[in-house]
């Protein structure tokens, strides 16, 4: 595993396993933004497509984890008219 795979993988490793709700947020913040550093990198490498598959499946579970632990709400741009 390289060192640009690991450094998203520890924190998110963290953040799914972390049991104590006061570290909960901390580790779900550090884990989404190692997580966000490292999809714009592969982005602008044009990177390994199964890493950013699972980064995003990381993001997701991230989300999940805000919603439903967190019990922070869905939030949505309002629409516009025109």
């Amino acid at each position: 595993m390289s060192a640009l795979v690991s450094m998203w993988r520890r924190p998110y490793r963290l953040a799914i396993t972390e049991i104590d709700p006061g570290k909960l947020p901390e580790r779900v913040a550090a884990a989404q933004a190692g997580l966000v550093i490292r999809m714009e990198q592969l982005r602008l490498s044009g990177g390994d497509e199964s890493e950013r598959h699972a980064v995003r499946d990381a993001l997701d579970q991230l989300y999940l984890i805000k919603r439903n632990k967190l019990n922070l709400p869905d939030w949505m741009p309002p629409i516009r008219k025109a």
